[in-house]
């Protein structure tokens, strides 16, 4: 496949995301649960899963977290990406955001 490395996609997935919720990088890493940093946090993990070939397992290692906890994000913004049309819209420039740089 063209894929990049996926380490040079989840730096820029982290960026990316950073910029458009305002969070650091850290934050997002974090254990912090306020609204923002958990919603970025799982907008990130959805991106990770569906732009790289992370396993969840993998992914929950980036945020010192349980694969399941990985899932669970991921489901969460499919969801809400089904539901709101706006946010589906955010994310699929978030998606071109990161293939683009």
């Amino acid at each position: 496949t063209d894929r990049e490395p996926s380490n040079v996609t989840v730096d820029k997935i982290f960026s990316a995301v950073s910029v458009k919720y305002g969070v650091s990088p850290e934050e997002i890493k974090s254990k912090k649960q306020t609204a923002a940093i958990v919603s970025a946090r799982h907008v990130c993990v959805y991106l990770i899963r569906t732009l790289t070939d992370l396993t969840l397992v993998q992914i929950g290692d980036l945020f010192s977290r349980d694969h399941t906890t990985a899932m669970s994000s991921f489901r969460k913004v499919e969801r809400q990406i089904s539901a709101d049309t706006s946010f589906e819209a955010e994310i699929n420039e978030l998606i071109s955001d990161v293939k683009e740089t």
